[in-house]
């Protein structure tokens, strides 16, 4: 598989974490693990198909988004396979849709469900940009024409509360963040899921998944134990139950 990411540009840096392309040399299976983000994935050649109950098929010449995941999904791509994909930050697919993100979670659904704009006639247009950087300038028009007239939907607050179990790397409790927030649990968890499509105490588990995947590939002279307890896990088994939901397997076999 050949995979590449591309930044982009200033004024959509706060919206988008990147674009990536993927095209596919040989069939294959690849397991896609949470990364506390949901995509926009535009599909121009062959059927993406599921090889378990933990993946929907993206058809052929389509826009799909895909909501936030608590749990790995195999993918199998055929030879040809050509994605390109929106990764957004945390909570802000929300700017562009009025359809809550949380009914995304870990599903996809045609995009035009819940942005119009991302339609077939859209599609249609990329197709014919016969390079990357022509299409991704493409999409960042629309993106930029649908933030201007997007109804004002700027959650300072839970935008600063991602921004804070990010950089602690979800050692935080839910209900520590909760008092970083002044708000009560019940209030933030209202407001959160509506906004980035986890639960809190969902999302902390996300980003402490993805940390601590990260520290024992970097780390291979630390036993499990001690990245467990330094990644705010309880124990052994509460970091074991996680990665057997998120990633299929136990945390040794990323070493």
């Amino acid at each position: 598989m050949s995979y590449q990411e591309f930044k982009p540009s200033p004024q959509l840096a706060h919206l988008v974490d990147c674009y990536w392309v993927s095209e596919e040399k040989t069939s294959g299976i690849h397991r896609v693990l949470p990364d506390g983000c949901a995509d926009l994935i535009f599909n121009f050649a062959a059927t993406i198909t599921n090889t378990s109950n933990r993946q929907v098929s993206l058809p052929k010449e389509s826009i799909s988004a895909v909501g936030m995941m608590t749990t790995f999904r195999d993918v199998w791509a055929p030879l040809g396979s050509h994605l390109l994909g929106i990764r957004f930050k945390s909570g802000c697919l929300s700017a562009l849709t009025s359809t809550p993100l949380s009914e995304l979670k870990n599903t996809t659904v045609g995009a035009r469900e819940i942005i119009p704009e991302f339609n077939p006639v859209f599609l249609e247009e990329l197709y014919h940009i016969n390079d990357v950087n022509g299409r991704i300038i493409r999409i960042e028009q629309i993106l930029n024409s649908l933030l201007i007239n997007a109804k004002a939907d700027n959650d300072i607050l839970i935008s600063s509360v991602t921004d804070l179990i990010l950089q602690s790397h979800g050692r935080q409790r839910a209900g520590e963040v909760a008092d970083a927030a002044c708000l009560s649990l019940r209030q933030l968890q209202r407001r959160f899921k509506a906004k980035v499509g986890l639960g809190l105490k969902e999302y902390i588990r996300v980003i402490r998944f993805m940390n601590t995947s990260a520290m024992i590939k970097s780390s291979p002279n630390k036993s499990i134990l001690e990245i467990a307890f330094e990644s705010g896990y309880y124990d052994h088994a509460h970091l074991n139950n996680d990665f057997k939901q998120m990633a299929g397997t136990v945390p040794s076999s990323l070493k």
